[in-house]
């Protein structure tokens, strides 16, 4: 039962699906709560203890959110932060007694990315009649949002901002690359084929990011492995599939894809001024936004952002990490890096560190923590990361940092243990 809840969670809340057929709420709540039951009552029955195993320093990171979320009676953020810590907890007790479901479980998501860019490239090549079923499916959040009626005539896939597409693409890519490193005959041709697959969704998600988001993890695994030659032909594989839709467009030519995006030379450095000016802003402001008194629009100006581009509105930064600490001052901000650098030392690193040495290591772990370092790049160019629960982001860490919690509780106590997988 708990592994049909979690499934089913775990489908709703990647594809974002909002309250619809009547109900009140999304129906990932309900789901949650039942996964929850199923995840942790076990264990209270049984007088076992019930695992959290998370970051010290991200726990501490959402007390503060949570915090900050009723000082500014902030009902959804509030109930973000308890989301955070409840999922979090439920994944660390499902898959602590279920360890050989880690890897099926993230071959699901895969399976799930892959239909959302199937759905992108169906929306962007033929139209009808996927564009007509996400509108209809989406059609809950047009309440919440003033731009919803424009978001979600949006060819895009199967989530409700299109940006998060980039998300989507950067993580299913790295994971479909490393599965197929990992089978062998018809398996490994299914996620080759995926991979190919993802590669076309990055033409038409026209969003930049994911380069940087899928090749960083390659380098990095292509060095610590030392097999340059594997990993380099495989991303000239990759770039030569790009090139080839590129001059074999699927589309109109009027269509915005990626290396139209790519062509826009003056976009990137406009975006790089909102960057500078977002770190002048952080240290003018040292407690943020939490009393309700930054002027994004007055203050980014006065620091030199270019929205020229976009006749002078006000623009996001476009990095999730900046965004947090003009958010929550100087305080938000270093808790959350000091928790990005410790889930990065908990879970991407020691996969670097075990490729290295040779040593044996658990391949859904591994290739949990590449395609969450994927996610984590993505976000230094857009406004979502793990730290306000981004599905893809989010669903990574989680399954990443149980895997981490049974590594380090399985390791034997020893002096000279790997300092790489403390908590």
């Amino acid at each position: 039962m708990g592994k049909i809840l979690l499934y089913a969670y775990t489908l709703v809340f990647l594809y974002d699906i909002p309250k619809c057929y009547g109900l009140p709420v999304s129906p990932k709540f309900p789901l949650m709560i039942l996964w929850a039951f199923c995840a942790i009552a076990p264990r209270l029955i049984r007088g076992r203890k019930i695992l959290f195993g998370m970051p010290r320093s991200l726990l501490l990171f959402f007390l503060f959110t949570f915090g900050v979320s009723l000082y500014q009676y902030s009902l959804r953020g509030s109930l973000l932060s308890i989301e955070c810590l409840l999922v979090y907890a439920c994944f660390v007790n499902h898959f602590d007694s279920r360890r050989d479901e880690v890897l099926p479980y993230l071959k699901y998501v895969v399976g799930l990315l892959l239909f959302s860019c199937l759905w992108l490239i169906g929306s962007r090549v033929v139209g009808e009649p996927f564009s007509h079923l996400r509108e209809s499916l989406y059609a809950g959040h047009v309440d919440r949002f003033e731009a919803g009626l424009f978001t979600i005539i949006e060819r895009t896939g199967l989530t409700f901002n299109h940006f998060i597409m980039g998300y989507q693409i950067a993580a299913g890519m790295v994971l479909s690359l490393f599965l197929s490193f990992s089978s062998k005959g018809s398996a490994r041709v299914l996620w080759i084929s995926a991979v190919i697959i993802f590669s076309v969704g990055v033409i038409y998600a026209a969003q930049r990011s994911v380069l940087p988001a899928v090749v960083l993890p390659l380098l990095l695994s292509s060095a610590a492995r030392r097999q340059a030659r594997l990993f380099l032909g495989l991303i000239f594989c990759i770039i030569s599939v790009v090139f080839v839709v590129k001059y074999h467009p699927l589309s109109d030519d009027d269509a915005v894809t990626i290396d139209t995006r790519l062509g826009d030379k003056e976009d990137p450095f406009a975006r790089l001024s909102w960057q500078v000016a977002a770190l002048s802003v952080i240290a003018q402001n040292p407690l943020g936004d939490i009393l309700g008194n930054l002027d994004w629009e007055r203050q980014s100006q006065d620091s030199g952002a270019d929205f020229s581009l976009h006749e002078y509105r006000p623009q996001a930064v476009h990095n999730s990490y900046l965004g947090m600490a003009l958010l929550y001052g100087w305080v938000g901000g270093a808790l959350g890096g000091l928790a990005l650098w410790r889930v990065c030392r908990v879970m991407i690193f020691p996969c670097f560190h075990r490729i290295r040495i040779g040593a044996e290591f658990d391949i859904a772990r591994e290739i949990c923590g590449l395609g969450l370092l994927a996610c984590l790049v993505n976000g230094l160019f857009h406004n979502a990361s793990f730290f306000t629960q981004e599905p893809s982001s989010w669903l990574l860490l989680c399954v990443a940092g149980a895997a981490a919690t049974m590594a380090h509780r399985d390791r034997a106590p020893t002096a000279n243990s790997s300092a790489q997988e403390e908590f």
